[in-house]
């Protein structure tokens, strides 16, 4: 009896609760068995309704990814939280953010989640393609980065210009994080990432802001 009310409660839950029940679950399964590997089923199974209620909500595997890469990876990001603290009421209203600190925060948030590093970049070098699941978000993530890259005032060495760090900065992320993912260098994200910071950002230019 007991049973049976629980999966009426289940199945009464609002589509949007439904949803980010789903998400949480696949994040669970992609952190076990990687995206490729992971199923509408094995989601199923952890939120406890059938393959065919998933699809109800998000479709596909492909549109279950994006909303993955949607609602994790940005609702959950340390990198916007690290930025919204110089913001007007932040916590440090009135300073600057730093670019290898900004750079940090990113390095360790994927090193502790390499499976949805993986998710992203998969479906960032797929966003060009037509009708690909991250198409969408990928055009607007481009429009936030291009965004920080205008905008935010970073607080660099005098004779340092922010603007052209950032970019260089991120297109050096990117690819350290794309052989770290393909096995091309082994150990943590965070070892290569103290020898590319060196390049970057030499001391003692940058003394103080690293």
């Amino acid at each position: 009896m007991t049973s049976r009310k629980q999966e009426k409660d289940k199945v009464r839950l609002p589509k949007e609760a439904r949803t980010q029940q789903i998400i949480l679950a696949a994040v669970d399964a992609i952190r076990e068995k990687g995206a490729r590997e992971m199923t509408l089923d094995d989601v199923a199974k952890r939120v406890g309704i059938t393959r065919a209620g998933v699809i109800n909500c998000i479709g596909s595997k492909d549109g279950l990814l994006a909303l993955v890469i949607e609602k994790y990876h940005d609702d959950q990001g340390a990198v916007l939280r690290y930025l919204n603290q110089f913001e007007p009421g932040g916590e440090r209203a009135g300073e600057r953010p730093s670019l290898p600190e900004f750079c940090w925060v990113a390095v360790r948030e994927n090193d502790e989640n390499p499976e949805l590093l993986m998710l992203f970049h998969m479906l960032s070098a797929e966003a060009n393609a037509q009708d690909s699941p991250g198409q969408q978000y990928f055009s607007q993530r481009r429009n936030v980065e291009s965004y920080v890259a205008r905008n935010v005032q970073w607080d660099v060495p005098d004779g340092v210009d922010g603007y052209d760090m950032f970019p260089l900065a991120m297109a050096t992320m990117y690819g350290t994080e794309h052989f770290w993912l393909n096995g091309l260098l082994e150990g943590k994200l965070a070892d290569y990432w103290t020898r590319a910071e060196k390049v970057l950002f030499p001391l003692p230019l940058w003394e103080g802001r690293v």
